[in-house]
């Protein structure tokens, strides 16, 4: 009897010392990944374009000083006859050397009057990078424009 006694308070008295102690915060236990899997890298592709040179602070945006930039430089480039305009010929070859897709579609959005050819402020044109910037902020995010 005496051991049966001795053994119930044995097992009693952790019980009742865990059910009285206080555990602070700083005591709690931590759970702990066993397993150090690093820090996680997300890749995707490059922005449409990218590779036309127009991101000229790499930060996958085109804002307007860029496009602005590109406007001015990349009409200059794509006029391979140099008549200051572009043929549909002219701007789909640019457009593709650029990484852009659909030129054909893209070559009629900016054709403002519909006379074939693309002038200086058709190209790039303040009409469609308003269109582009859906939030009005002043910079082309990725998925902004459909190009």
């Amino acid at each position: 009897m005496r051991l049966l006694v001795l053994c119930a308070a044995l097992a009693a008295t952790p019980l009742a010392a865990c059910q009285d102690a206080e555990v602070t915060e700083a005591e709690a236990p931590v759970a702990v990944d066993p397993v150090d899997t690093g820090s996680e890298v997300v890749t995707t592709d490059p922005p449409v374009g990218t590779s036309a040179g127009w991101d000229t602070n790499n930060d996958g945006n085109f804002d307007r000083n860029e496009f602005t930039g590109y406007r001015d430089t990349g009409f200059l480039g794509w006029d391979d006859d140099k008549d200051t305009r572009l043929s549909r010929t002219e701007f789909e070859a640019g457009w593709a050397e650029a990484g852009w897709r659909d030129p054909g579609t893209a070559f009629t959005a900016f054709d403002d009057n519909a006379d074939t050819f693309l002038s200086d402020d058709e190209f790039f044109g303040e009409d469609e990078f308003s269109e582009w910037d859906k939030n009005a902020n002043g910079v082309l995010e990725r998925g902004e424009w459909n190009f």
